[in-house]
């Protein structure tokens, strides 16, 4: 995944609305999708929106998004 909107990245996405619309079309028919589950599915979205390391002037930066 690569983004070059540095200054709002995903703020401007409602994020876990997007995550449940995305388990609930794929799974809408099936239970395994490439012998993943919803549950395995919904959690490694999580993992590659939730926290991401990047680097932008040679400087690593760190952005942790926290679902309420």
């Amino acid at each position: 995944m690569a983004s070059f909107d540095i200054e709002s990245l995903f703020t401007n996405l409602p994020l876990q609305e997007t995550i449940d619309i995305c388990c609930n079309e794929l799974f809408k028919t099936n239970n395994f999708v490439n012998g993943i589950n919803k549950s395995e599915f919904k959690r490694l979205m999580c993992l590659a929106t939730q926290e991401n390391l990047f680097m932008f002037n040679n400087s690593y930066y760190y952005y942790y998004y926290y679902y309420y």
